[in-house]
């Protein structure tokens, strides 16, 4: 049986945040569930395709990262977090600072 090898650069933190994609085209801005979270990136749930470059807000602290769709299925994607001519993010943030200003948060539905 084969395993599928671990692809990610930064190890994921399990959360249940609210975001918002910004700007989306004609349709303004759309919510989403942030699932899972990084310093280089996020899986989503949301009820309408991701566009393939966007930015995501963090509801709970407000910070915007530039993120890139990586995959999508149905209604979950995942996203990477990139710089602002679409390379990777040079320097991470550190993960203990992330999960300082990322205390959970309940999704209002």
């Amino acid at each position: 049986m084969a395993t599928v090898q671990e692809q990610r650069s930064a190890p994921r933190r399990r959360t249940y945040l609210a975001g918002e994609i910004l700007g989306m085209a004609g349709d303004g801005d759309a919510t989403c569930a942030i699932r899972n979270i990084s310093a280089s990136g996020a899986r989503l749930h949301l009820q309408t395709a991701a566009p393939s470059v966007f930015d995501l807000r963090i509801s709970r602290d407000g910070s915007v990262h530039h993120a890139r769709r990586v995959w999508q299925n149905g209604e979950e994607c995942g996203v990477a977090f990139v710089r602002e001519d679409g390379r990777a993010q040079a320097t991470p943030v550190p993960i203990m600072k992330l999960r300082r200003s990322l205390r959970f948060q309940a999704v209002d539905e």
